[in-house]
């Protein structure tokens, strides 16, 4: 009986220990499980084949899905067709690609792509579009690698871990244009790298409630963020790197960031016609040199909601400067948000017509003109 007790108690006590060191393991790395397997490829050949089979339906140039696919990478390596998603999913298992395009002139639409180390990637490719897809719960929406010419266009591109579009490596004039770009870590990313990513168009998008960056142009020369909604991310603009200059940053809504638009650029960008709303901080200078740049068209600046300035003129343009700091001043603030939608300035309300102070006027003249006929009447006689 006594063997039997103590043999209990050491097992008792083993498990115990067993226990602890398990706990203790799962503390010190809480994503030990073992990582998800590399993603098989399926491919779009060159001479239009698909291997192997999938649910798509080839008819000429159009390659249409018929059902969900999962765990897999899809290569495209036909260029000129078209990838017609019909609403069905593309889904992953959080590593690997979901659709590598390195081909020319390809269209991919109406798919939704998630849980992928990288959803969409275009590498070494022009002249594709992605469009009217929802690309979402990835490390990375959309990648762009060493490719032009390429049109992102009406996507929701949300709840990426990592990044909702990246652009680097040598690929210029690319356009981003009429995206949700939204709840990411970070919205539009141009990366550092040699060389740079220049002439990128960013149009009439809604980047928002991101983590951290809206549009991060790192390094990118020539840049246009125009008629944007870039509201409640953490940095709604920023401008990075020697090469971040000569950019033109119009008519956007940039409004309740923690920092609407951060400068670490040292050259110059031209910024007007921009409504900044409620931020917390306006525009940030991250350079101990304070860049001066250019904060109106020669005319007209931008919209600040704490600008307090006067109108006497009545033109819709303050009577004395917005002071960002001594390097950087919008000498035309303008008193009302600019119009993004039909590109103009608003002016103030006319004065009201003084119809009681006219109508008071011709009565004093008419009674004096009556009276004086009287007078002169009576006189005559």
């Amino acid at each position: 009986m006594k063997r039997t007790t103590i043999t209990l108690g050491l097992i008792a006590v083993l498990l115990f220990v067993a226990i602890i060191e398990t706990q203790q393991i799962a503390k010190a790395n809480p994503t030990h499980l073992p990582p998800p397997p590399k993603l098989p490829s399926a491919y779009i050949r060159n001479d239009g084949s698909i291997t192997p089979t999938l649910p798509i339906q080839k008819v000429g140039d159009l390659y249409t899905f018929t059902d969900n696919i999962f765990n897999l990478t899809l290569v495209v390596q036909r260029s000129n067709i078209i990838i017609d998603g019909a609403g069905y999913t593309l889904q992953g298992n959080s590593s690997g690609q979901g659709i590598h395009i390195e081909a020319t002139n390809v269209t991919v639409r109406n798919l939704e792509m998630r849980k992928f180390a990288t959803a969409v990637i275009i590498f070494r490719a022009s002249n594709n579009t992605i469009t009217q897809n929802r690309i979402t719960s990835s490390g990375r929406g959309v990648t762009l690698n060493k490719a032009k010419y390429n049109t992102l266009e009406n996507n929701t591109i949300s709840s990426n871990s990592g990044l909702g579009i990246l652009i680097y490596d040598n690929s210029d004039y690319n356009q981003i244009v009429g995206n949700n770009i939204t709840s990411n870590e970070n919205g539009v990313w141009c990366e550092l790298t040699t060389p740079t990513s220049d002439f990128i168009s960013v149009v009439g998008n809604n980047i928002s409630d991101n983590e951290n960056f809206g549009v991060l142009l790192r390094a990118s020369y020539g840049c246009t963020v125009v008629r944007n909604d870039i509201s409640r991310n953490r940095r709604g603009i920023k401008l990075y790197g020697d090469n971040s200059h000569d950019c033109t940053i119009a008519e956007n809504n940039i409004a309740f960031n923690e920092e609407g638009i951060v400068f670490g650029s040292q050259y110059v960008s031209e910024i007007y016609h921009n409504n900044f709303l409620n931020n917390s901080c306006h525009v940030y200078t991250s350079s101990a040199s304070k860049p001066a740049q250019i904060w109106d068209n020669g005319r007209q600046g931008n919209y600040w909601s704490d600008y307090n300035g006067t109108d006497a003129y009545g033109d819709g343009i303050g009577d004395t400067p917005y002071v960002i700091d001594s390097y950087n001043i919008d000498n035309y603030p303008l008193m009302f948000p600019y119009d993004i939608e039909n590109n103009t300035l608003v002016l103030p309300p006319p004065e009201p017509f003084p119809t009681t102070m006219v109508i008071a006027l011709i009565a004093l003249v008419s009674t004096i003109g009556s009276g004086l006929l009287i007078y002169f009447k009576k006189r005559k006689q």
